[in-house]
């Protein structure tokens, strides 16, 4: 085998690698949420280290922060998370699987880092117990500076509505949802959103944290839309400008300070695609002195027929709403929403 030769194929197998179970190419994001601006110093830090392999690689444990008020990771194996909270004094942390509920209390200061280990073990009675060990902090750093991979954060979701986020399926954090009687969509969400709502219209991942901001929140996921016939590229944009971007709006008085559309691609099976960027102001909700708040959102609207020529739309978003200092540029909101749309996929029920 020439160079030549050698260098394609060493390419194809690595572009293999990078590929999601949706046969998409999937690049690595920064991200974790919350608003733009918040004060970091704040924070206790928690390390979950599941650095180590154990028998259940496919699988993600959950760690539930204080009596079900919230759960702070999904951590898979391979991985080390750091949990930066702003919660205070003797915290509780634990597992339940099997009913097997494994704890541990850890008195959380300001500014103070915390390791616990993450191990997943099979008990005798043929269930499974999610193990906790608090560990030294010379032994933790030393697993963390052997660590080949990225540290990834996440920030407490507080107050939390217990176990919705145990969800069949989403155990690889690839969502997918009823596109007609034939096919479901498919798609990644954000590593930092372990929130899920179901409801008939839509699925929403979000961020909500009064301890963090009583302004600043976040929405993203799968909206559906009620647009059913389209005959051209045209008739989808003119959809778009005159009748979605207006309906975003949600009472009266709001108002849209600046949009932009443009098509972008469709995945398989999808027949128009367009990304939207919005800011708008909102007056449902005002900041004590009376200020609005702004939203700045990302939307990819897109239009498919099915095999009898029936017509279907939905949208993939990722919205941000508070103060103007509290809020990503719509760039940096355009590229997580981006990202979820790469892994986007139309299939037939299996």
């Amino acid at each position: 085998m020439n160079a030549r030769a050698f260098y394609f194929l060493t390419l194809w197998i690595y572009t293999l690698l990078l590929l999601n179970q949706n046969g998409t190419a999937q690049s690595k994001l920064s991200y974790a949420p919350g608003p733009a601006n918040f004060d970091t110093a704040r924070f206790a830090h928690i390390y979950f280290l599941r650095d180590l392999p154990d028998d259940f690689e496919h699988n993600w444990l959950g760690v539930i922060i204080n009596d079900n008020n919230g759960m702070c990771v999904k951590a898979d194996m391979n991985r080390i998370y750091r949990v930066n909270t702003i919660l205070t004094g003797p915290t509780l942390f634990f597992t339940h699987i099997d009913n097997n509920r494994e704890s541990i209390t850890i008195d959380l200061q300001p500014g103070n880092n915390y390791y616990v280990q993450l191990k997943p073990v099979s008990r005798p009675n043929e269930t499974v117990a999610g193990e906790l060990t608090l560990l030294t902090q010379s032994e933790a750093l030393a697993r963390i500076d052997a660590y080949a991979g990225a540290i990834q954060d996440r920030y407490c979701i507080i107050p939390f509505t217990p176990h919705v986020d145990f969800v069949d399926g989403d155990f690889n954090d690839t969502v997918f949802w009823y596109a007609d009687k034939k096919h479901r969509y498919y798609f990644r969400m954000l590593e930092g959103w372990d929130f899920i709502m179901r409801s008939t219209l839509r699925t929403i991942y979000g961020f909500r944290n009064d301890l963090i901001s009583g302004t600043y929140s976040e929405a993203g996921g799968l909206l559906y839309l009620p647009l059913t016939k389209c005959k051209s590229e045209q008739d989808f944009e003119k959809y778009c400008v005159n009748k979605f971007i207006p309906g975003i709006l949600e009472h009266s008085g709001d108002s849209i300070t600046n949009y932009s559309i443009e098509t972008i691609n469709s995945p398989p099976g999808i027949t128009y695609t367009k990304l939207i960027r919005i800011e708008n102001i909102t007056w449902q909700a005002k900041y004590k002195k009376g200020q609005p708040f702004t939203v700045r959102s990302a939307y990819t609207v897109f239009y498919w027929t099915n095999e009898r020529r029936k017509g279907y739309s939905a949208c993939l978003f990722e919205s941000e709403r508070g103060l103007p200092s509290e809020l990503h540029a719509m760039e940096t909101i355009e590229e997580r929403v981006k990202w979820c749309w790469n892994s986007f996929s139309l299939k037939k029920w299996q």
